[in-house]
């Protein structure tokens, strides 16, 4: 009875991370516009989305960019 709970119990924990994973897990886009902000300050062109365009704040986290 108590091995069938374990297994019942790690089945269900590796199901609802399996659900998790796939339905709730923040896309990793975000990371990708910090380093598309990074890469232009790199470059010198300051903190843009677009080189050329006026700066503008579209990262949501400042040490993305600055690492």
């Amino acid at each position: 009875m108590k091995n069938r709970f374990v297994t019942f119990s790690f089945l269900s924990i590796v199901i609802l991370f399996i659900l998790h994973a796939i339905y709730l897990a923040v896309p990793a886009e975000d990371s990708f516009i910090s380093f598309r902000f990074a890469k232009n300050l790199a470059e010198g062109y300051g903190l843009t989305w677009n080189i050329g365009e006026v700066p503008v704040e579209g990262y949501t986290n400042f040490l993305w960019v600055i690492i």
